[in-house]
């Protein structure tokens, strides 16, 4: 007898005698059979606790108190949620789903980030236009400022240069 077989394996009457076949969930195409060592495996109502040692079990357990307990000690002084009666604060505790209130309050921060954000993009552009609408006007009046005196305002030439090295002609 084997413990594992690897192979395709077709599942027939006589052979769910001997072993006990996995059904999958989604086809994968693998198959795992596991021999049967007690009959009543399946008739007790807590079956599912078997595969895992009852030290595992209560190492579990402990986990999941300890990580309550921390998440209520960090949380205490600023989330109102985790304040309250002591039986509230258990359940709190003992809850492990994201609440509807703490949704959309995340969907309340992220609208408001957003609107910040877009706010601080129209400040940017309010100051950018008054700085240029403010040299556009400095420009103006230099300009009246110079034909009232009669004076031409000086060309502005653009020079563009151009640092090359020569070739060498070895």
């Amino acid at each position: 007898m084997f413990d594992v077989v690897v192979g395709d394996v077709t599942i027939l009457a006589n052979r769910s005698k001997y072993v006990d076949f996995t059904q999958p969930y989604a086809e994968s195409g693998f198959r795992m059979i596991v021999p049967i060592k007690d009959d009543d495996f399946t008739e007790s109502s807590w079956w599912f606790l078997r595969p895992l040692t009852p030290e595992l079990w209560l190492i579990t357990i402990a986990f999941f108190f300890m990580k309550s307990i921390l998440v209520w000690l960090f949380e205490r002084e600023i989330n109102s949620d985790f304040q309250g009666t002591f039986s509230q604060q258990v359940g709190k505790l003992s809850s492990q789903r994201e609440e509807p209130e703490i949704a959309e309050r995340t969907t309340r921060d992220r609208r408001r980030k957003r609107r910040e954000r877009r706010d601080r993009r129209r400040k940017r552009r309010e100051r950018r236009d008054r700085r240029d609408e403010r040299e556009r006007r400095d420009r103006r009046e230099n300009n009246q400022r110079l034909q009232r005196m009669d004076i031409k305002q000086p060309e502005i030439w653009e020079i563009n240069t151009c640092f090359c090295r020569e070739k060498s002609r070895n």
